[in-house]
């Protein structure tokens, strides 16, 4: 029944990106972004996520990251919508690993739902679908500082970024459990850059392996093949 279940949210998602794709083209969802690049400092003794290509980055040490910040469905920003953000992680066992997040709830059933923001500022951002790990499902979730207010409109956003970084908190937890801090992470917007890139970020071809569970493929999995049909996906298997 569980199979049967995902199998068909998986379609209905097919479904809606398909006739979001022939509006829009190759990019259905989180259409338009900013490109951002920084560093996650894991905090030292921590407490084990069960994620061994998250638990063995070392404590205090800063790693490079890339990521972008988008809105999910693209509409203008005096509207609120759904903040994402996607992060790239270099590993050492799982080479580079994407963390893709929307704004979400914090606590039992809000982490597991997509909530509507006019900014990223003070947003919650939810893996929304759990990792398999060691020891059971796991929730990634990254809190943005509330200060400095930031604005919705992208271009403004990349502007501010230059000079004014982004400051999150990344958490982990299981699905009913309690948030635990892996790390600070701190984004800026390259002024010599572009505002947005024609890199994807893939929470199906850059997951790591072992670390997913069978039924979040089948519900993820149409969606994505249909996003990436007639395009070349810059992801993180370009090496």
């Amino acid at each position: 029944m569980a199979a049967l279940v995902s199998t068909v949210v998986g379609r209905v998602l097919e479904a809606g990106i398909a006739v979001l794709r022939s509006v829009r083209g190759s990019r259905p969802m989180h259409p338009h972004g900013v490109t951002v690049t920084g560093t996650l400092t894991p905090r030292a003794g921590r407490t084990p996520s069960g994620l061994a290509w998250l638990d063995e980055l070392e404590d205090a040490r800063p790693v490079a990251i890339t990521g972008r910040i988008s809105r999910g469905v693209g509409l203008p920003a005096v509207f609120p919508d759904i903040q994402g953000l996607a992060l790239r992680v270099p590993t050492p066992s799982a080479g580079l690993v994407d963390i893709l997040t929307s704004s979400s709830g914090l606590g039992v059933p809000g982490r597991f739902g997509l909530t509507l923001r006019r900014s990223i500022a003070g947003a919650r951002l939810s893996t929304i679908m759990p990792y398999r790990g060691a020891d059971g499902p796991v929730l990634l979730m990254l809190i943005a500082d509330a200060e400095p207010r930031l604005p919705g409109d992208l271009d403004a956003l990349a502007h501010t970024l230059t000079s004014t970084p982004l400051r999150l908190r990344l958490l982990h937890a299981s699905p009913r459990g309690r948030w635990r801090l892996v790390g600070q992470v701190e984004l800026r917007h390259d002024p010599a850059a572009a505002v947005d890139s024609d890199t994807r970020y893939d929470a199906v071809l850059s997951a790591p392996a072992g670390n997913t569970y069978a039924w979040t493929r089948r519900v993820r999995e149409p969606g994505y093949r249909l996003s990436r049909a007639g395009r070349r996906v810059v992801s993180a298997d370009d090496r």
